[in-house]
């Protein structure tokens, strides 16, 4: 198994998706915290409406996924 998870995703404020993989070593960051945030383990929250990019490496597989997130204002 590689990182099993679409390549887009669309989430409200308040959401959590947990990108799903058996790599080891994983490093997750976000381009904007604000808009989303992710942990070490790839538990992604969306914070506030926007899009956003999660970036996902692991030395195991030595290259980055990219996830983009869209977030959607809550009605």
């Amino acid at each position: 198994m590689k990182i099993l998870c679409p390549k887009n995703i669309s989430l409200y404020p308040g959401d959590t998706y947990q990108i799903k993989t058996d790599l080891k070593d994983l490093t997750c960051s976000s381009s904007d915290p604000k808009i989303v945030s992710v942990n070490e383990n790839g538990l992604i929250h969306a914070e506030n409406p926007g899009n956003a990019v999660v970036k996902i490496e692991s030395e195991e597989e030595a290259r980055a996924f990219i996830q983009l997130v869209k977030l959607f204002e809550t009605c």
